[in-house]
């Protein structure tokens, strides 16, 4: 089971980085990491996405940012109802 849900929001510890869980990965190692989208810099451009590993971050709040109002595309996801 995950320990943080698809966008909430999350700092890495070890980077100080702060931002939106935008995709998860696991690997074979049992490695678990997650794609962080970082907020929109002063200089209104936004950054580039990082990746933290799980035991690396800390949740910021239970509360999710706005969810993309259903499916946005991207390859299909085996298993899943939705699709």
């Amino acid at each position: 089971m995950a320990k943080f849900e698809m966008h909430e929001k999350v700092k890495d510890i070890v980077s100080g980085a702060v931002g939106i869980i935008v995709g998860r990965t696991e690997w074979d190692n049992g490695c678990i990491r997650y794609v962080i989208q970082q907020t929109i810099g002063k200089d209104g451009k936004v950054p580039d996405t990082i990746n933290g590993d799980e035991q690396n971050l800390a949740s910021m709040d239970k509360t999710k940012a706005r969810k993309p109002a259903g499916r946005t595309g991207g390859p299909p996801v085996y298993g899943d109802p939705k699709r």
